[in-house]
């Protein structure tokens, strides 16, 4: 349950905490903003810029249109006189009513020192037989968001706001990322149909295992046919979208597989923690195979 809960955290904060550098400078008054990647933005997020070698930024930006991959477009020009840059180390961070998500918990703690909060609470683990020697495992997790429940209306669209967030990123990652796992640069390009990968290494990688290809916009799971090298290898269905070396494409080797998961009920309500606050509660379950070990009489009975 550990390896689930703390791929369910990085999941939510890649899509509430959402920060890429800029990869072009915006000036005074500008309204359009070049990235390294759009993706886990929306139109109609509020986002801020920030300049971490000053300390200076730009709060409650809203976004009108994500024009393309690595280009976005603001409702307004923005306001800051000096201006955002690469040179700068600038960001652009997806913000909430002003603020940015203070904490990620995992539990349920009895009072929430900071807010807007989130916390991912381990529910109920279950385990049955689906086949022989194979078993379904099945966990079942609550992530519930906390905001101050000061003004009636705001807080609950702020809270709305967080939960669609979160709901999304479960929505986009159906196969998360759990247990151990290895990470392989891809050294070359690779086209729509490229039966054969170039990587940085295939020593930890087998055949027949899952492996994701991805890159700073999108990712895919293929299966490994043959390692043909140490730097290559062969899968089995071809990439249905190309991979460029310098999108920082990497492939991750999988050793356990979520093969379902779903977040499947929201309840919305008050709650009290030290003071109260607005919250939601989103139920996600994931299931995983299993292969048991054969024989029922492997341990020993009486030694």
């Amino acid at each position: 349950m550990e390896d689930v809960l703390e791929s369910i955290r990085r999941t939510v904060y890649r899509w509430v905490n959402t920060s890429v550098p800029l990869t072009a400078t915006i000036a005074l008054g500008g309204d359009t903003i070049s990235v390294t990647t759009s993706h886990r933005f929306r139109a109609g997020d509020e986002v801020a810029l920030f300049d971490p070698d000053t300390g200076l930024g730009e709060p409650h930006i809203i976004i009108e249109e994500i024009v393309d991959n690595t280009t976005i477009r603001f409702q307004s020009g923005i306001q800051a006189s000096e201006g955002f840059g690469p040179g700068q180390g600038s960001m652009l961070m997806k913000a909430w009513n002003g603020n940015f998500i203070q904490a990620i918990f995992l539990g349920d703690p009895a009072v929430i020192p900071v807010y807007p909060s989130i916390a991912i609470m381990p529910g109920t683990e279950s385990s049955e037989w689906l086949t022989l020697g194979v078993t379904t495992e099945t966990y079942n997790v609550k992530v519930v968001t906390y905001v101050e429940a000061d003004n009636q209306e705001d807080s609950y669209r702020y809270l709305l706001k967080v939960t669609k967030a979160i709901q999304d990123g479960m929505k986009k990652n159906i196969f998360p990322l759990i247990g151990p796992f290895t990470t392989h640069t891809v050294t070359a390009d690779v086209a729509i149909g490229d039966n054969f990968l170039r990587v940085s290494d295939t020593t930890d990688l087998i055949c027949q295992q899952k492996i994701v290809l991805e890159n700073i916009h999108r990712a895919e799971e293929l299966e490994i046919l043959n390692i043909i090298n140490g730097t290559t290898i062969e899968v089995c269905v071809p990439p249905a979208n190309p991979y460029f070396v310098s999108e920082s494409s990497k492939i991750i080797g999988l050793t356990r597989f979520i093969y379902n998961s779903w977040p499947s009920d929201i309840d919305y309500g008050y709650i009290h923690k030290g003071s109260l606050l607005h919250a939601s509660t989103i139920s996600w379950f994931g299931k995983e195979t299993e292969v048991q070990t054969r024989g029922g009489w492997i341990d020993p009975q009486l030694t």
